[in-house]
């Protein structure tokens, strides 16, 4: 019942950002579980809510500056997570999204998202919303990314001796090491930048980078499948203000008189 499932969490989550992450979790395997008819009715999945988090974050923490980027990237020695932080930064996908990615789902021109490993429960599901179904354009940066991770796929799952229809995988050809990745860019980026950074932060980096360069804010909540996300929101107007700064910044050197 829904009262058992918050009494249970509450006493093992006390503090609200860990209830609400489990929170998450559990309506995750929920879902699951009613898309596989292991219950009949989902009521109990929208009853579920998370609570307030009065611990708030500033918005320029959960995303990298450029510089920070470049020097995680100088970091990160490992090949294939370097790699992976190259392409989640460029292509905007999560980390589920990345995971959940088959060879064949590349093509010449888009990337085409349309199913998400859950990483709670380890089962590949349909997208988190309806706007998560999308077709990521193939720019050039991202094109030679992709480029580059399959010529690295051909030589790991030949020294591996595994064969794997997945875009980037484990040491046995199955699904990417969700937690060993996580772990590695949490001590990378302590060591390198002084915070941890999570996998979702460069998912928050890619749009920070697009936003920044121009790129409309329509456009770049497409390419990442939001339909409406108030942390694309804030992004959006977190370095919009502080491109108006720079720009009074040379404003007030000019001398027209």
């Amino acid at each position: 019942s829904v009262p058992m499932i918050k009494a249970v969490l509450k006493e093992h989550c006390p503090a609200a950002v860990t209830y609400n992450e489990y929170i998450k979790r559990t309506k995750t395997l929920l879902h699951w579980s009613y898309l596989n008819d292991y219950i009949k009715d989902r009521s109990i999945i929208d009853k579920l809510q998370t609570i307030p988090d009065n611990k708030k974050e500033r918005i320029e923490d959960k995303y990298l500056e450029k510089w920070e980027l470049e020097k995680l990237l100088d970091a990160a020695t490992n090949k294939k997570w370097n790699l992976t932080i190259k392409f989640l930064v460029l292509s905007g996908l999560r980390i589920g999204e990345l995971i959940a990615l088959q060879d064949k789902d590349i093509d010449q021109e888009y990337i085409h998202v349309y199913k998400t490993y859950e990483t709670s429960v380890g089962v590949v599901d349909l997208p988190k919303t309806e706007t998560s179904t999308r077709d990521v354009y193939l720019r050039p940066e991202l094109a030679e990314c992709v480029k580059e991770i399959r010529s690295f796929m051909r030589v790991y799952t030949f020294e591996k001796g595994i064969r794997t229809n997945l875009f980037l995988c484990s040491q046995s050809g199955s699904w990417l090491e969700y937690d060993a990745f996580r772990k590695y860019l949490r001590i990378i980026s302590t060591k390198t930048l002084n915070r941890k950074i999570t996998p979702h932060a460069l998912r928050h980096t890619a749009t920070s980078l697009l936003i920044a360069d121009g790129v409309p804010i329509e456009v770049v909540s497409r390419m990442l499948g939001h339909k409406n996300s108030q942390i694309t929101r804030e992004i959006y107007f977190h370095i919009t203000q502080e491109l108006q700064k720079a720009d009074n910044d040379i404003l007030k050197k000019a001398s027209l008189l």
